[in-house]
């Protein structure tokens, strides 16, 4: 699932959407510093474009959250949040938070293949 995330093409590679103020020191030796949270998306399916208003939205994509804290915590994306994507609801990494009761799309763990929910 891994490789066919990276080989998907759908007329855009993608890119990083958001990513935290919050740093924290890298490589100490060089002064480098990195987010502490660094979001990034790849769409996945051919877009589809809406005639009103000439906007770009596609039917699936890929999202990885990356936490470069030294410790593990939950991080949540609201679907809204997502370039292009048309959802409600969110994502959370949380076992405990239960905002589903608007999420309109499926979501997949790829590194442990399992699904989440929809």
């Amino acid at each position: 699932e891994i490789l066919a995330i990276h080989k998907a093409w759908a007329g855009f590679s993608g890119g990083s959407f958001y990513q935290s103020h919050r740093t924290r020191s890298y490589n100490p030796t060089f002064n480098v510093t990195i987010p502490t949270e660094y979001y990034l998306f790849k769409p996945l399916v051919a877009a589809v474009v809406s005639e009103n208003n000439n906007d770009t939205h596609f039917s699936s994509v890929a999202v990885l959250l990356i936490n470069s804290n030294e410790m593990a915590y939950n991080m949540t994306l609201p679907f809204s949040d997502i370039p292009s994507l048309d959802c409600g609801g969110s994502i959370s990494t949380s076992t405990t938070n239960n905002n589903t009761a608007n999420i309109t799309c499926a979501v997949r763990d790829v590194w442990n293949q399992t699904p989440l929910g929809i």
